[in-house]
C-alpha cells in the first residue's frame, strides 16, 4: 500500500504492533461485536487499511465512451488518502477502485433512480466491500431510496436511507436492519457495530449553497457540503462529505464528481465503509446530470 505519513493516520495500538497478525486498532476503536451464531467479518485487507485512514479523496473517473456516444455508461471511482487539514488527496495510487454494475437498459432508461451493485476493491484485486442499491420509483415521501454496504463475505455492515425532507438535503447511516426485496427477507447475517444498532449519523446539506446552483471554481461555487452530525442530527458537525469542483473539463463534458470525506472521530471500518456508499448515492442522487428521457425523475 501507499505510505501514509503518520500524522494522517490512527496510530496502530502496542498490542498490534507486537502481533503483526493482529488487525490494526487505532484510538477510538472497539473492533465490532459479531451477532451470536452469526460468522465473523474476516480482518481482510481492506478493513484494516481503511481502519487507519482519517478520510478518504473519491474521484469519479472520466468514461470516453460515454463522452463521445452520449450513453449513460457503468461509473468507476478511484478512492485515495485524504490529508484532512489540506483536503488534497495523498499519492498518485488509489488505495481502492470502485466498479458499478447495472444493465444498459436501466442505466439508459432508469437513470438516477436504477439499480446498480458495485464493487470495492482494494490494492491486491480484493472484494472487500460490496455497495447494493434497489430500484425505486420515487414520488415525494413515498419510496424512497436506500442502499446497503456489505462485506466481501457478503455480510451487511450498514445502510444509507434517503428521507423526504422538503428542503435540505438528508441522508440517514444506520446498522443493517431486515429489508423486504420483493422475493422475502434479506437473508444476510448482520453485524451490531460496538453494540450499536439503529441510526449511527444523519449527513445533511443545506439547499441554499452557492454551489447547487452556480458551479465555478471559486468560492462557495466550488463546492456542496453535506456536514455529518450524530444520531439525532443536531449539535455541530463531526464529520463532512464535500463534492469539489472536479475541473472545467470534466465538469462541462461529463457526469464526473469528486468528492472528500472526513470521518467521524472514533468510526469503526464498517461504519467508513457505509459512509463511503453514502456518497454513491450522494452522487446518483443530486449530481448525475439528466438526459431529455429523464427530466420527469424527481428525488
Amino acid at each position: 500500500y501507499t505510505a501514509l505519513p503518520a500524522c494522517w493516520i490512527v496510530p496502530p495500538s502496542p498490542a498490534a504492533m507486537a502481533n503483526p497478525r493482529t488487525p490494526l486498532v487505532g484510538a477510538g476503536y472497539v473492533p465490532a461485536a459479531p451477532v451470536v451464531g452469526m460468522p465473523a467479518v474476516r480482518a481482510e485487507s481492506g478493513f484494516i487499511t481503511l481502519e487507519r485512514l482519517r478520510g478518504v479523496f473519491i474521484m469519479e473517473d472520466v468514461n470516453l465512451m460515454q463522452m463521445i456516444s452520449g450513453f449513460e455508461m457503468q461509473n468507476n471511482f478511484s478512492i485515495f488518502a485524504l490529508d484532512p487539514a489540506s483536503k488534497m488527496r495523498i499519492g498518485d495510487m488509489p488505495l481502492f477502485r470502485a466498479h458499478e454494475h447495472s444493465t444498459c437498459f436501466q442505466r439508459q432508461c432508469c437513470g438516477r433512480l436504477r439499480e446498480f451493485s458495485m464493487d470495492v476493491q482494494s490494492q491486491t484485486g480484493e472484494q472487500f466491500i460490496n455497495i447494493w442499491r434497489p430500484f425505486k420509483c420515487t414520488c415525494a415521501c413515498f419510496n424512497r431510496s436506500t442502499i446497503h454496504c456489505r462485506s466481501g463475505a457478503s455480510q451487511d455492515l450498514g445502510e444509507i436511507y434517503n428521507p423526504w425532507a422538503p428542503c435540505d438535503r438528508v441522508l440517514e447511516v444506520r446498522a443493517p436492519t431486515t429489508q423486504e426485496d420483493g422475493v422475502g427477507a434479506n437473508p444476510l447475517p448482520q453485524i451490531a457495530v460496538d453494540g450499536k444498532m439503529g441510526v449511527w449519523y444523519q449527513i445533511r446539506a443545506a439547499c441554499c449553497q452557492t454551489g447547487n446552483f452556480c458551479v465555478g471554481p471559486c468560492g462557495g461555487c466550488a463546492e456542496v457540503v453535506f456536514n455529518i452530525y450524530g444520531p439525532t442530527g443536531e449539535g455541530e458537525p463531526i464529520g463532512e462529505i464535500t463534492r469539489r469542483w472536479p475541473g472545467c473539463l470534466k465538469q462541462d463534458l461529463t457526469q464526473a464528481s469528486n468528492f472528500t470525506v472526513i470521518f467521524p472521530e472514533g468510526a469503526t471500518p464498517y461504519q467508513k465503509a457505509t459512509l463511503i456508499s453514502a456518497v454513491m448515492l450522494i452522487d446518483f442522487l443530486y449530481f448525475e446530470k439528466r438526459k431529455p428521457n429523464q427530466q420527469n425523475q424527481r428525488m
